[in-house]
C-alpha cells in the first residue's frame, strides 16, 4: 500500500487544485478512497461485512476513529496528512477490537520490505512485514531476514524496538493509544529516553503483577516515577509546606479516560490527575475543582469523541458533563439500578 499511496499523494495537490483532468482526478480519487478502504478493514476500523461497500456515513466513522488512535485532527475526511499516516511503518495487529483470546492468533506486522516465507501471511515488497509474532500460547517472532536491521539509532530498522515490541504481544499485551508507548501501532526509532513509557509498564503489572520488592522508575520528560504504590491521600505524611498533594500518580486508581486530544485523566477518590499526550504528568487536583458535584470513588469515566462530553458511572448512577456549557447533568433516571 505504501508505494502505490506514495504515488497518489504526489498527485493529490493537482487533484486539490484543479490540475488534473477530471477523468483522471476521478480516478485517482476512487484509487485513494479503496486504499483506504483495505487499510481500515485490515486493522479492525471496517469489519468484513461492512468493507465490502461502506456507506459515506461508516467510511467517514471509520476514518474518525484512526485519526482519533493517530493522534490527528478529527475530521472524518481522508485528508493528506490521514494518507501519509497509513503509510507510516507500524505493527500489523489491528488497532481496535485487539482484545481477542490469547488463544488466537495474532499477526504482529511491522511495514517493511520483501521476504520469502511459507505462511499464510507472508512478508511482501515495501509497505509488508518486517515482523510477526503469536500471543503467550505460542509465543513465537519471526522475523524478515532481507530487512536492514541495526542496533544503531540512526541506520535501519531498529533490531531492538521492533524485538521488544514483538515480546509485548507475546506476554499478551495490545496496542497502546499512547504515541510515546513501545506498544504504540507505529514503529519508532530507539531515542535517548527511556524505551518504556508509563502506560507499558501499567500494562504488564495488570497481567502480572508488580516486581517482588525494589522499585520501579520510568523517565518521562521533567518527571520520574519512583515506586507505584498505593497512595491514600487521609492518611498523614510528611511533605514541604509548598507541595500540596503527592507529587507522582500512583498505580491504585479508581478509572482511566482519555479525551480528543489526548490527554490522559486518572481518578482515585476525591483527586484526578492529567497525563498531557507528551508524558507530562500534574499534580493531583480535587474533583470539585473541575467537575462539581460529582462524587468521590466513581467506577468508571468515559469521554465522547464527538463531543468531547464526560460521563462518569457509579453504582446504578451517571453524570454527564457537557464540554460547551460546562454543565453536569445527573444521568440517574437513565440508568436502570443493575442491584
Amino acid at each position: 500500500m505504501a508505494a502505490r499511496v506514495g504515488l497518489l499523494l504526489r498527485a493529490l495537490p493537482l487533484l486539490l487544485w484543479g490540475g488534473l483532468d477530471a477523468q483522471f482526478a476521478e480516478r485517482v480519487s476512487r484509487e485513494l478512497r479503496r486504499e483506504a478502504e483495505a487499510f481500515l478493514e485490515k486493522y479492525g476500523y471496517l469489519s468484513e461485512q461492512v468493507s465490502k461497500a461502506p456507506t459515506s456515513m461508516q467510511f467517514s466513522d471509520a476514518i474518525r476513529e484512526f485519526q482519533w488512535v493517530s493522534q490527528l485532527p478529527v475530521s472524518g475526511v481522508l485528508d493528506p496528512a490521514t494518507l501519509r499516516q497509513m503509510t507510516r511503518p507500524r505493527c500489523g495487529v489491528a488497532d481496535t477490537d485487539s482484545q481477542a483470546a490469547w488463544t488466537e492468533r495474532v499477526s504482529t506486522l511491522f511495514a517493511g520490505r520483501r521476504a520469502k516465507m511459507r505462511r499464510k501471511k507472508r512478508f511482501t515488497k515495501q509497505g509488508g512485514a518486517l515482523a510477526h509474532a503469536f500471543l503467550p500460547r505460542r509465543g513465537e517472532a519471526h522475523f524478515d531476514r532481507d530487512e536492514r536491521w541495526s542496533l544503531s539509532r540512526r541506520r535501519g530498522r531498529n533490531l531492538f524496538v521492533v524485538l521488544a515490541h514483538e515480546i509485548g504481544h507475546t506476554l499478551g499485551l495490545t496496542h497502546s493509544p499512547a504515541p510515546r508507548a513501545l506498544m504504540a501501532p507505529y514503529y519508532k526509532r530507539l531515542g535517548r529516553d527511556a524505551l518504556l513509557s508509563w502506560d507499558d509498564v501499567l500494562a504488564v503489572q495488570t497481567l502480572y503483577g508488580k516486581p517482588q520488592g525494589g522499585s520501579v522508575a520510568i523517565q518521562l520528560p521533567g518527571k520520574l516515577f519512583t515506586d507505584f504504590e498505593a497512595w491514600d491521600p487521609h492518611r498523614p505524611r510528611e511533605r514541604s509546606p509548598e507541595t500540596r498533594g503527592p507529587k507522582y500518580c500512583h498505580s491504585s486508581f479508581d478509572a482511566i479516560t482519555i479525551d480528543r486530544q489526548g490527554r490522559l485523566y486518572i481518578f482515585q477518590g476525591n483527586h484526578f490527575w492529567e497525563v498531557a499526550a507528551d508524558g507530562n504528568i500534574s499534580e493531583p487536583h480535587p474533583l470539585q475543582e473541575r467537575w462539581a458535584g460529582l462524587p468521590p470513588h466513581i467506577e468508571a469515566a468515559a469521554v465522547s469523541l464527538e463531543d468531547g462530553d464526560f460521563y462518569f458511572f457509579k453504582g446504578s448512577r451517571g453524570w454527564v458533563v457537557l464540554s460547551a456549557p460546562l454543565l453536569t447533568r445527573d444521568l440517574a433516571l437513565l440508568l436502570l439500578d443493575q442491584g
